[in-house]
């Protein structure tokens, strides 16, 4: 029989240098580097692992001892200072409020009040220029009063005098004579949508439907004072081209009054959101 002749076996670690175009000596001293930087990192979790035990070992601070009733002194706490300014500070500025824009406050929002813009000034970066008045926005104040700021501050002469036009017609709605006044607030180079004044009817308790407020803005008895041609039905989007309604008698007239203000046209046929007023202010009164 043929004598197999026995191999000895290869050394991993020349076989591993000769796969990775290193010497047997720079292999075994790369392995001996690996192998100390282990063991330093062994070390060093081992020693967070001490310090971790050491810190949940640590004993808890003692109890402060309970004093006996003879001992124990009551104390009442006095209201700061700053909380006094502040409520002579509301005072002061309620004075000043108009009577119709003034609405009762009782005795748990005045406290709230001041102690609401006590926190605000405590929260500011540095000290105020001069004492903090509450702001208007936090003042319950009704919705009609926010209407009438608006109206007051109408500089627009054809504007005021289609606004009385349109509280005095006989035939109208409230409701009617509300959406109309809505309409008004849209400012030049700018349109809104049936959605939008239905949300803000939502929001101040005067909720209708869609069609409603179309046909509200077809009984417009003033005419071009009022701008109806600012509203539409839908801008469209999503492959729909832009909806002008049904409340303007002549859509080509509508669309032209619309562009040269400034409306802007996608290629799809919907209109760019550019100029879309989402808020209206108050609710006018009637």
């Amino acid at each position: 029989m043929e004598s197999i002749m026995e191999v000895p076996p290869a050394d991993p670690q020349r076989v591993a240098a000769r796969a990775v175009g290193r010497t047997p000596e720079e292999h075994a001293a790369l392995e001996q580097a690996l192998a100390k930087r282990r063991a330093q990192r062994a070390a060093q979790r081992q020693q967070r692992q001490r310090i971790n035990k050491r810190t949940k070992r640590r004993p808890k601070s003692p109890e402060p001892e309970e004093s006996s009733n003879e001992n124990r002194v009551v104390t009442i706490a006095k209201p700061e200072p700053a909380l006094e300014e502040l409520k002579l500070d509301v005072s002061r500025w309620l004075d000043d409020i108009p009577g119709e824009l003034e609405q009762p406050m009782t005795a748990d929002e005045y406290e709230r009040q001041a102690l609401f813009h006590l926190i605000i000034r405590n929260s500011d970066p540095g000290p105020p220029s001069r004492p903090l008045a509450p702001c208007l926005a936090y003042m319950p104040v009704s919705d009609e009063a926010w209407a009438d700021r608006y109206e007051a501050s109408e500089t627009d002469a054809v504007l005021v005098k289609a606004r009385r036009q349109i509280r005095a017609e006989p035939g109208l709605s409230d409701l009617c004579k509300i959406v109309l006044l809505l309409t008004t607030q849209i400012p030049f180079r700018s349109w809104t949508t049936y959605k939008a004044i239905q949300d803000h009817l939502i929001m101040i308790r005067r909720g209708c439907p869609i069609y409603e407020i179309g046909q509200f803005l077809a009984q417009n008895p003033v005419g071009d004072a009022v701008p109806c041609h600012r509203v539409i039905a839908s801008a469209g989007g999503f492959g729909k081209p832009m909806d002008l309604g049904w409340h303007y008698d002549n859509r080509e007239e509508m669309l032209e009054l619309l562009l040269e203000e400034g409306m802007e046209i996608k290629s799809d046929g919907s209109a760019m959101i550019f100029g879309f007023l989402r808020e209206f202010v108050g609710c006018p009164r009637v």
